[in-house]
């Protein structure tokens, strides 16, 4: 009984060592797209790019003639008052300040991955068009913050926590 015991042990510490490998703990998620698994194709450059687009949703252009006469609200329950107001600021509109940089992190997200792997995946004209709507995009949502709140910070890679 006791040998039987040690080979049962045996066995199991056997398996137990085994079975890990140094990848044990360094797994690719299966619950969402990561860079392992993204960045391969160049209709993934293509979705990275349209995720920019997105960003454009929440545009309301008529709010951009608020702080002149054309654009002047009566309406002072409304959170476009402020603009005329003149106390518009990121504190009291954040969807103004994240959904701008929002877009500008996923265009930096696009343009490092594009460096570091476009050229293996991309043909020069898929490479050169989605390098140019990626930087249009940015620049076109710095401009919109830039009219919104002045100087604003500038970031051109992606931001690591």
């Amino acid at each position: 009984m006791k040998i039987l015991r040690t080979l049962a042990l045996a066995a199991t510490l056997g398996v137990v060592v085994a079975g890990c490998d140094d990848d044990f703990l360094n797994t690719i998620p299966r619950d969402r797209i990561s860079d392992a698994t993204f960045w391969q194709t160049e209709q993934d450059f293509v979705y990275a790019v349209n995720g920019i687009y997105n960003n454009l949703h929440g545009e309301r252009p008529q709010s951009w003639d608020n702080p002149s006469d054309l654009g002047y609200s009566q309406q002072y329950w409304s959170p476009l008052s402020n603009i005329a107001r003149g106390i518009f600021d990121a504190a009291s509109h954040p969807g103004y300040w994240s959904g701008p940089y929002t877009a500008i992190a996923r265009a930096n997200d696009v343009l490092d991955n594009l460096a570091a792997r476009g050229d293996a995946v991309l043909s020069p004209t898929s490479y050169n068009q989605i390098k140019g709507q990626a930087l249009f995009l940015r620049g076109k949502f710095y401009h919109e913050l830039l009219w919104k709140f002045g100087g604003v910070p500038l970031l051109d890679r992606v931001v690591t926590p």
